[in-house]
């Protein structure tokens, strides 16, 4: 009696979870080998984590989102919801309807090329997607990136990398 219960109950677990399996294989099998290893795009990720639902929405918003869901190597310094929570709430709002603004801003969050937190120290500078120049200070093992501190590092993407900031960066005064 416990056999046949064993039995049904592995064979109720196999047959639940095989097609599931199979279904995540396949889908690992139709990406390219940089995703197969297991790691997530950017957008992946923050999608992924509550702490990211304001800037996830800005993307999606600025139609940014493709861009991070496939293959090239970016840096985000991704403000988390606490960071946006900081902004006055009609700047918010203006920004999420103004397509082109949202843009700029988040162009200030994007490098195109990885760099992990240890190359941002020794170069002591970066290039934004719209070509503005952001300034990396370490002081105390804490790095900042224009004022705004890094307080989670170096979070691998098959398309890059994230490092997680506590304030939202500006673009300079008249772009």
């Amino acid at each position: 009696m416990r056999r046949t219960r064993l039995f049904c109950t592995v064979l109720a677990i196999v047959m639940i979870y095989c097609p599931v399996m199979i279904s995540a294989q396949d889908k690992r099998d139709s990406m390219p080998d940089s995703v197969a290893g297991g790691l997530l795009s950017i957008m992946e990720v923050l999608v992924a984590d509550s702490n990211f639902t304001v800037l996830a929405e800005a993307i999606d918003a600025a139609g940014l989102s493709e861009m991070l869901e496939e293959d090239g190597l970016f840096t985000l310094f991704a403000p988390n919801d606490s960071a946006f929570a900081k902004l006055p709430s009609q700047v918010l709002e203006k920004l999420l309807k103004d397509k082109k603004r949202l843009k700029e801003l988040l162009a200030c969050h994007l490098v195109p090329n990885e760099l992990l937190v240890t190359d941002m120290v020794e170069a002591k500078t970066a290039v934004t997607l719209n070509d503005e120049t952001i300034i990396i200070t370490e002081k105390d093992k804490q790095v900042m990136v224009n004022g705004a501190l890094v307080i989670a590092k170096d979070i691998r993407c098959f398309n890059g990398v994230i490092q997680i900031i506590n304030t939202v960066l500006l673009p300079s005064p008249g772009d």
